[in-house]
């Protein structure tokens, strides 16, 4: 059975029988201890189990998810940001994390990995980083330094303070996106103005900003 609404202790929010809600404990508990239990993080607040299973059937296929978690505030009853999607089979899992992790969802670029290995996954640190932005659609036998290169002649020298284009974690070959940090939110603004839509060869570049979590969305 799929089921969402799940407050931190993973006990489903509104039930009030006892024996009822440690049948629900024990159930969610033995997911969070699946080898497939796939987390996705930097979600919209307001994401539902419906909108995870139309995403998992568009990018890795149907009937793969055993069931969905979507843990919500013990007070405030909202979305945290992250979920967990249980699959059937190792394989499914596996392509779950690979479509997943930077994939641009509502203007946001989703991380992924097992549970396991995501430690609910606030480890991600440089994917959130102020004055970041999410580059996409890249050739894949693009350089870091030929991105540094490109950005100093768009936008000025100097104006970079790091960049990081993800790799496959099977394969090790590049996944075709990049997180470029800059100096001020500024160059932000325009690196996106510049480089959204620019094409580089033969692709059309995807831009846009990392955004942090409000300080009254996550409350």
């Amino acid at each position: 059975m799929l089921r969402s609404n799940v407050q931190l202790d993973f006990r489903c929010v509104g039930v009030t029988n006892s024996r009822h809600t440690w049948q629900i404990y024990q159930s969610t508990k033995s997911q969070t201890e699946s080898k497939n239990l796939v987390f996705i993080g930097n979600l919209p607040f307001t994401i539902t189990e419906n909108d995870l299973l139309s995403l998992s059937e568009s990018k890795v296929g149907k009937n793969l998810v055993r069931s969905v978690l979507v843990p919500v505030g013990k007070k405030s009853k909202k979305g945290l940001g992250y979920a967990f999607l249980d699959y059937k089979n190792r394989e499914a899992a596996n392509k779950a994390v690979e479509a997943f992790d930077g994939l641009m969802y509502n203007e946001r670029p989703l991380n992924s990995n097992f549970k396991d290995e995501s430690e609910i996954s606030s480890k991600k640190k440089t994917r959130i980083e102020k004055n970041t932005i999410f580059l996409s659609n890249l050739d894949l036998s693009l350089t870091e330094e030929e991105l540094i290169n490109m950005c100093n002649d768009i936008l000025g020298e100097g104006l970079v303070v790091s960049i990081e284009i993800p790799v496959d974690k099977f394969t090790r070959n590049p996944r075709g996106f990049a997180f470029i940090e800059f100096v001020n939110v500024e160059t932000v603004n325009k690196a996106i103005a510049e480089l959204n839509n620019l094409e580089v060869l033969e692709r059309l570049l995807s831009c846009a900003e990392m955004k942090r979590p409000s300080i009254a969305q996550v409350r």
